[in-house]
């Protein structure tokens, strides 16, 4: 059942309209009195036309007003000639008597029908208002484990009257089987190209490069608006089909802030696979790459790998690695200074940067001098970069690992301008070509690192959605 709507028979001023009974009576008052409707405060019996409205917005008119009863000429006669003044006193009291208990009911009504919401019937017609659907769709990108919906969220919107409908999926770190338990319908994998135009499609990572129109609300992270490869394909497939686009990269509150965002785990997930990284090329020669790397059932299992690997990295140096973190106040960089503090790396060892820091502009001499460099900065215009080729060739560079975390591999407003190339967990590192001097420095630019914890970063996210824009009317 979907929302139910409390219609109200009104004109379009907003009052009760009065009945056909009403308005016959009041014209026998006021015509025997001699003087218009309006002179007497009636000028609503003349409301051109009728609307019903639900919870007071209007809507499109629905049938016309029912127009007064004129009273037969003979009794109008009668009543402006009599000359008895107790027969014209009685029957202005009752006429008065009538009108209030009319106006009465009215009010009565009008009040039980807000205080008790159901689904009212006028002349033999019933409105309802049709469930918003919401149709969660199986994640295409490999190893994308995470869901925009949970259960917990599932549940939530179910009881707040969405349908929701639930692709099956493979990868999705959440059973099937947790959202069928709270009341979702679950669908075909790939089934949302064909559901009705009404649904909303909701998803996290872009959609498949394919050709065909898209006639849906779409809600997603779509990586289109910092000019990122292929845009204009992605974007065009929209106005073809008649669809929208929501994307969450762009949902912020009153500040500006994003509302529904991975930030966090993005920062810890990413400084944590840049630890590994590190530790690997100690312990490693230089010709073995980075292995690829799977998602982690929470992050107390990534926590432990990671120690282990901090700890034969330090021994093979014989030191703890520096790091520095730029963006280090927003979500992402402290995301990834929690995951530094709890991996062990020494608070003096963790270089927390921000815009107060950059303010004098890159390149930046305490990058190369740092064993790691994070970078948890969300641009959309150009700055001066942070880092370029030209200030990693100095002979005592110590930078090793860089873990881009915006990924923004193809933007032109990225301040790390040193890799082409996006990685991926099977393949999470890229090598930086063209170097003289220093040690060998690799990029990590996967942009799904907080796939690397599926669940956590799932239930932190959901929580934030869907945005009050999606909450049922009413």
């Amino acid at each position: 059942m979907g929302d139910p709507v409390q219609w109200r028979n009104t004109d379009t001023s907003g009052h009760f309209r009065p009945q056909a009974s009403q308005l016959a009576t009041a014209g026998l008052l006021v015509s025997y009195l001699q003087v218009s409707p309006q002179e007497q405060g009636f000028s609503f019996f003349h409301s051109p036309q009728s609307a019903y409205t639900r919870r007071g917005d209007p809507i499109p008119h629905l049938q016309s007003v029912t127009q007064a009863e004129t009273p037969p000429p003979e009794l109008i006669h009668k009543l402006r000639n009599t000359t008895d003044p107790v027969l014209c006193c009685a029957l202005s009291y009752c006429i008065l008597f009538f009108l209030n208990f009319c106006c009465f009911t009215s009010f009565l009504f009008k009040t039980l029908t807000l205080r008790y919401p159901s689904t009212y019937t006028y002349t033999h017609t019933t409105f309802t208002m049709a469930p918003t659907v919401l149709h969660l769709r199986s994640e295409t990108k490999p190893l994308e484990h995470r869901s925009a919906l949970t259960p917990t969220t599932t549940a939530a919107l179910i009881k707040a009257g969405y349908v929701v409908n639930v692709e099956r999926s493979p990868e999705r770190i959440f059973d099937d089987s947790e959202f069928e338990a709270v009341g979702a319908t679950l669908v075909p994998e790939g089934s949302w190209e064909e559901v009705p135009k009404e649904h909303i499609i909701v998803g996290l990572k872009e959609l498949e490069e394919k050709e065909f129109p898209l006639k849906h609300v779409h809600v997603q992270f779509a990586h289109c608006y910092k000019h990122q490869a292929g845009w204009e394909n992605v974007l065009a497939r929209f106005p073809r089909g008649g669809g929208t686009l929501l994307d969450l990269e762009f949902l912020v509150d009153e500040r500006g802030r994003r509302v529904a965002a991975f930030g966090f785990h993005a920062g810890f997930a990413g400084a944590a696979l840049a630890l590994e990284v590190w530790a690997h090329q100690l312990t490693h020669p230089p010709s073995s790459p980075f292995p690829g790397v799977a998602s982690y059932p929470n992050e107390d299992a990534l926590i432990t790998n990671v120690k282990k690997a901090l700890a034969t990295g330090t021994a093979a140096a014989g030191r703890s690695p520096r790091v520095i973190v730029i963006g280090a106040l927003g979500r992402c960089g402290s995301g990834a200074v929690d995951a530094l503090r709890k991996a062990g790396v020494p608070e003096e060892n963790i270089l927390k940067w921000d815009m107060a820091e950059t303010a004098k502009g890159g390149p930046f001499k305490e990058i190369t001098d740092s064993d790691i460099f994070v970078n948890c900065i969300y641009l959309t215009s150009k700055i001066p970069n942070f880092v370029n080729l030209d200030s990693l060739q100095v002979p005592d560079r110590k930078l090793s690992v860089v873990c881009d975390v915006s990924a923004d591999t193809t933007s032109p407003f990225t301040p790390v301008p040193i890799y082409t190339v996006a990685t991926t967990f099977d393949k999470p590192t890229v090598p930086v070509e063209g170097l003289s001097s220093g040690p060998a420095l690799s990029v990590i630019s996967i942009d799904h690192l907080p796939s690397l914890l599926p669940r956590e970063a799932s239930e932190a996210f959901s929580r934030k959605f869907p945005p009050p824009s999606l909450t049922p009317h009413g």
